[in-house]
């Protein structure tokens, strides 16, 4: 049983040693295979029994996977080889060492020697045109790039990686940029069933689990070593719990100062709190959303050092940059108000019920982003008014609005096409020979019913009885004539 497999359920939660120990019905470690007459386990028997020193079994596998089955190019040798270097006095065993120690990049130098460059000087010479490889002076040094001074800089508590991210973020002070990175496994003692472990990479090894989940769960402010050794979905359920217990912290501190979160602001005009978000954004940058909060309702909130040191705020991720004033609950609310009284009409066969009539401004609204309380005027372009109806985009012009509200009962299924309803006319009054007939059958007909099928294609035609009554009216008025007119 391969010990990866077992690793893999237990970090998923597993802890039955029989669902541990039980074998894998897909896996394809447990596939025969033969070779030139001899049988493997497993594929990756027989790549590890094909690799030699200059091709690894891993390499093998590769070609395999692309569909070679020679035995002299799957055991090829590998194109990366060592190619030794003297420069300056000094000798270097390949030109990956030669590019580290010029802290240039190793691939810049190898596709150099490929197009056959030998002189040293001009493998490390940086390029130009290259946007890493611009030169920097730093405290009077010179450094080819940005990447090299980060690697000059690097120590064994911070690597470069973390002095590059300090030093996008504007850090130019060399004490903060080398700093030591906050956390440190070293620092953590954990004492668990009577025992003393001097890290948290120890306590992690000893019980055999991933140490980045537990360096995960200790960073989110998990504590305690059985919710550190929990499952996945434990843990998550006590993050969530968690979670709620800052943000009642967090309301407790705005209650102070006379705002309201976005958490709370939603709960109380029955919002989600992700439209809240993004309408205050908006709002910020100057735009309008007309849902009745104004500028003056966002502010800024600062937060004194003893708020922001309490114990019980383990995440500050969570703290709101802006919150609310009390006077936003009565705007909001206002405008729906104002918006209730239009005594607007559901727009019918739309799912959901989201759309609106108001019939003195002739005008459709929607409360499509919100739960009910918050409505906003829906302009189109061209007479013809969007809608959205299970993910798909759909205009219809304003007299078809007008349409399905005067005649609600009339679905797509019982439309017929305006190209059917042209034949249909035609065969029951027997006038192919008269085409004024059918044009005046054509007149008396009422305007075309738009209606949206279950492929949400807009369908445009008449009922069957509105056919069969301009049919019957043609027939008294316009054949009587006719046969009169033979008969003289």
């Amino acid at each position: 049983m391969p010990k990866a497999l077992i690793k893999k359920r237990w970090y998923r939660g597993i802890r039955e040693p029989h669902k541990l120990l039980c074998p894998n019905p897909i896996s394809k470690q447990g596939k025969p295979i033969t070779w030139e007459g001899k049988t493997f386990i497993s594929y990756k028997a027989l790549f590890q029994y094909l690799s030699t020193p200059t091709c690894s079994w891993e390499l093998i596998k590769n070609r395999w996977k692309n569909g070679i089955r020679d035995k002299e190019r799957l055991t090829a040798s590998s194109q990366k080889i060592l190619h030794p270097v003297s420069f300056q006095g000094k000798h270097f065993t390949s030109l990956g060492a030669l590019a580290r120690e010029f802290n240039i990049s190793s691939d810049l130098v190898r596709s150099r020697w490929q197009r056959g460059i030998r002189n040293p000087k001009e493998l490390i010479e940086p390029t130009i045109a290259s946007s890493t490889a611009k030169p920097i002076d730093w405290h009077g040094k010179k450094f080819p790039s940005q990447i090299a001074l980060f690697k000059y800089l690097a120590t064994p508590e911070c690597n470069w990686k973390l002095i590059r991210t300090r030093w996008y973020k504007g850090i130019r002070d060399e004490k903060k940029l080398v700093a030591p990175a906050k956390f440190k496994s070293q620092s953590i003692k954990i004492s668990y069933q009577g025992q003393n472990y001097k890290s948290l990479k120890d306590f992690a090894r000893n019980f055999d689990i991933s140490y980045s989940a537990v360096k995960g769960r200790w960073q989110k402010g998990i504590h305690d070593p059985e919710q550190l050794l929990n499952p996945v979905q434990e843990s998550k359920d006590f993050l969530i719990q968690q979670k709620h217990e800052i943000i009642e912290y967090i309301n407790e501190i705005l209650q102070k100062k006379g705002l309201i979160s976005p958490y709370e602001l939603a709960n109380k005009v029955y919002l989600p709190h992700k439209l809240l978000k993004s309408v205050g954004r908006d709002i910020i940058r100057g735009q309008n959303r007309r849902i009745g909060i104004k500028r003056s309702d966002i502010v800024e909130v600062k937060y004194t050092d003893a708020e922001l040191s309490d114990p019980r705020l383990i995440n500050s991720k969570l703290l709101p940059k802006y919150a609310y004033r009390m006077s936003a609950i009565d705007h909001i609310n206002s405008k729906s108000r104002e918006v209730v009284e239009k005594e607007l009409k559901i727009i019918p066969q739309l799912t959901g019920s989201h759309y609106f009539w108001d019939e003195s401004s002739q005008s459709v609204w929607s409360n499509a982003r919100g739960t009910g309380s918050i409505f906003y005027k829906i302009n189109g372009a061209n007479n013809h008014i969007p809608f959205r109806i299970d993910n798909h985009k759909i205009e219809l012009p304003k007299s078809s609005v007008l349409d399905l509200i005067a005649y609600p009962n009339i679905f797509a299924s019982d439309l017929i096409l305006c190209k059917d309803a042209k034949n249909i006319i035609t065969e029951e009054l027997n006038a192919s020979e008269y085409a004024n007939i059918t044009k005046k059958a054509y007149a008396l007909l009422p305007k075309a019913h738009h209606r949206i099928d279950n492929n949400y294609k807009i369908k445009v035609g008449w009922t069957k009885k509105e056919l069969s009554d301009v049919i019957e009216q043609v027939k008294k008025k316009t054949i009587s004539n006719l046969q009169k007119k033979k008969q003289v």
